[in-house]
């Protein structure tokens, strides 16, 4: 068999799951083990739904007003949705059966203690509250021992959507505000808003989808007006893409990259990891990112999330046809040659990478390729291109400490007179008799690349 490893899709209150299994390549059949020995389908492989995941306070789905009862439950984290069983019936306002609905805006209403004279603290007292019983609004404030201004307001529409806004002012004029809105179907968008004294100011917006799905957007506005975007965007499955994006004043763009999190494929009985980078995925990133130099760092792990190698590749050079070189980068940014494959963008506009070493590779376009290459060649460079010797001793052909062997895949040693000198495969040279001769040393690099260099010894 020629296999394909499918990891586990762990289900949640929205999505099933699936078990982890094996497909063929040639027969497409699915196994439920590595070793081939119980085939199964995917109907069977399903994981039912799972449960809900309560958030720890409650939320409020109806508002009391002064003289019908309201009522809060506890909601799911992933789906939003409220869980049976959880609900809690909130007095009416204008009833005084000693039921917690003060509405200080710390976190929702709680469902009363047998125990319902509860001693107002100093730090939850709140100043002034105000209920529409029109519009469903509920609006409390209330200030801080430090000083610090709460205005909580809440807001639940007709079709079921809430949303709640947290203001708090310091003394120091800092200033921070939390709207969290929850729609009928369970998405949800929370955006915190924090401005400092000194004028700078950050924004994380993050959107939970019912799917498990969730993007984050943090803008942060200097006191020069520049501004920094980074933008996280997780799917179900955990893969992410996230870019930063830096602005001047005038809104230009100085610099931008991104980062991609995503999964690789692993053949049974081997170490190759498979990536395909798409088309989708570049065109995503080149809405993005700005300039010439277009470059994306794609992480590639497996479902443990352990990272498996890194390829960093131009969105710009990922263009139909396109022929693509690979090397590796080392900590110091400093690149050395891998192979002499060429990577050929399909015409569907996809890029295929097998790996088995734990690396960070680079595609380079032919011409960046070339100038590497270039430079690699100008080091290689013998540390003596002359060299007199005594009849019967033995020399070595040695090269500059400039250049770096990790480019070479092979170095081939000859003699133009054996007679006078001969050399060994490692570059060892036994002077026989008196005379002339030119050593060669053709230098091999990984990438297929050439290179002949040539030390004359005289032997006396």
């Amino acid at each position: 068999h020629k296999l394909i490893a499918t990891p586990e899709q762990i289900a949640s209150c929205i999505k099933t799951g699936i078990k982890p299994y094996w497909t063929c390549e040639i027969c497409n059949k699915i196994y439920s083990d590595e070793a081939c020995k119980e085939e199964t389908t995917l109907d069977a492989l399903i994981i039912p739904l799972g449960a809900h995941i309560p958030e720890e306070d409650y939320t409020i789905d109806k508002e009391p007003t002064k003289t019908e009862e309201g009522s809060q439950s506890k909601h799911c984290k992933v789906c939003g949705k409220s869980i049976e069983g959880t609900s809690v019936v909130l007095p009416a306002t204008g009833s005084n059966n000693g039921g917690n609905n003060s509405g200080t805006g710390g976190g929702g209403y709680y469902p009363p203690t047998p125990d319902t004279t509860i001693p107002s603290t100093p730090d939850n007292i709140p100043e002034s509250g105000n209920t529409s019983e029109n519009d469903n609004t509920n609006t409390t404030t209330q200030t801080k021992p430090d000083g610090t201004k709460v205005e909580t307001k809440t807001e639940t529409t007709a079709d079921g959507s809430k949303k709640e806004t947290v203001t708090e002012t310091k003394v120091d004029g800092t200033k921070k505000e939390t709207v969290t809105e929850t729609k009928a179907d369970g998405t949800k968008k929370e955006t915190v808003t924090e401005t400092k004294a000194d004028g700078t100011k950050k924004e994380t917006v993050t959107t939970t989808n019912t799917d498990g799905s969730k993007e984050v957007v943090v803008t942060k506005t200097n006191n020069d007006a520049s501004v920094k975007e980074v933008v996280t965007t997780t799917k179900a499955n955990g893969s992410s893409v996230k870019t930063t994006v830096t602005k001047d004043v005038t809104g230009t763009i100085i610099s931008s990259k991104a980062t991609v999190i995503d999964f690789g494929t692993t053949k049974t009985n081997s170490e190759v990891v498979k990536y395909k980078i798409t088309k989708s995925l570049m065109e995503q990133l080149s809405k993005t990112l700005s300039g010439k130099d277009k470059k994306a760092t794609i992480v590639v792990s497996n479902a443990q999330k352990e990272i498996l190698y890194k390829v960093v590749v131009n969105v710009e050079d990922m263009k139909v046809g396109n022929e693509l070189y690979i090397c590796v980068q080392n900590s110091k940014g400093e690149y050395t040659l891998f192979n002499e494959e060429v990577y050929k963008v399909s015409k569907n506009g996809n890029l295929n990478i097998n790996m088995s070493e734990k690396k960070k590779y680079v595609l380079l376009n032919k011409d960046d390729m070339q100038k590497l290459t270039n430079k690699i060649l100008e080091t290689a460079t013998l540390k003596n291109k002359q060299s007199t010797v005594e009849k019967g001793t033995r020399t070595k052909v040695e090269f500059s400490k400039e250049f770096d062997m990790k480019n070479v895949e092979k170095i081939t040693y000859s003699s133009t007179d054996k007679k006078v000198a001969v050399v060994s495969k490692k570059g060892s040279i036994r002077t026989k008799k008196a005379g002339k001769v030119v050593i060669k040393a053709k230098v091999t690099l990984k990438n297929g690349t050439t290179k002949t260099l040539k030390m004359t010894i005289h032997v006396k």
